[in-house]
């Protein structure tokens, strides 16, 4: 969900998309082009919270790679906790929301 949505918006919006089209680089075009780099916001609080929305894309994509069907499994695989996944989704969902309102600023449609 989050890899697709990073390249709707990279394609709409005209950006390069990157050579390494997994999810961590394109996440840093969408941020970049929606400025929503941690280090440029001045409220202390707003910062934290975007380097948390960050930190969530990366455990997301992290369960996807390393506990996830994406790469197939083998016979001994680990699996994740059914409130570890939900938790994921959410998490995705919340990034997916914030990204989609963020492309207009006033929390409208895109």
């Amino acid at each position: 969900m989050l890899e697709t949505l990073f390249k709707v918006v990279i394609a709409d919006e005209g950006l390069e998309l990157p050579s390494d089209l997994s999810v961590l680089p394109l996440w840093r075009v969408v941020q970049r082009h929606l400025d929503l780099d941690p280090g440029k916001a001045s409220d202390p609080h707003v910062r934290q919270v975007l380097q948390g929305l960050t930190s969530s894309i990366q455990g997301v994509a992290g369960l996807r790679s390393n506990l996830g069907s994406a790469h197939g499994r083998g016979p001994d695989a680990p699996t994740v906790e059914p409130r570890h996944a939900r938790l994921a989704v959410h998490a995705a969902h919340t990034v997916v929301v914030f990204v989609l309102e963020s492309r207009t600023r006033d929390g409208g449609s895109p």
